[in-house]
């Protein structure tokens, strides 16, 4: 995986490991994965701001991003997906109003694509633990 830093956008090129043709799988692969970019990051923030509310305490919390990025990808040349990953128009409308920065840096992305994998098996066991309560295993009485 390639991550490159572009004027607002961090552009990301990911070619398969096995040197086999992508195909649309390979894109919408690609899309969900960096769809789940920032939720543990806001996940982890918010129950920051709960115990800090809860426990009295004043710890900084981090700033957590307002908007789920804009993420477009596609297929290039059958040899590799090429990804982007920006702020929403709204956002940067909003933002460029009262003159703040607009880039998506590409430091925020490797940070946040590292905890992909938390937040996809938060959500799988969350599935198995719901599962379990709604639907308990029935005890057979011998």
């Amino acid at each position: 995986m390639k991550l490159i830093q572009t004027e607002e956008r961090v552009t990301i090129e990911l070619r398969p490991a096995n040197g086999r043709d992508v195909d649309d799988s390979d894109v919408e692969w690609l899309t969900s994965y960096l769809g789940d970019l920032g939720k543990w990051e806001k996940l982890l923030s918010g129950f920051q701001t709960v115990l800090n509310n809860i426990m009295g305490l004043h710890q900084t919390v981090p700033k957590r991003r307002a908007y789920d990025y804009d993420i477009q990808a596609k297929a290039e040349s059958y040899a590799y997906v090429l990804a982007s990953v920006g702020m929403p128009y709204k956002m940067k409308k909003q933002l460029r109003e009262h003159g703040q920065d607009v880039k998506v840096l590409v430091s925020d992305v490797i940070s946040e694509l590292a905890n992909v994998p938390n937040w996809r098996a938060l959500i799988t066991s969350w599935s198995f633990l719901k599962e379990q309560i709604l639907n308990p295993p029935s005890e057979s009485k011998a």
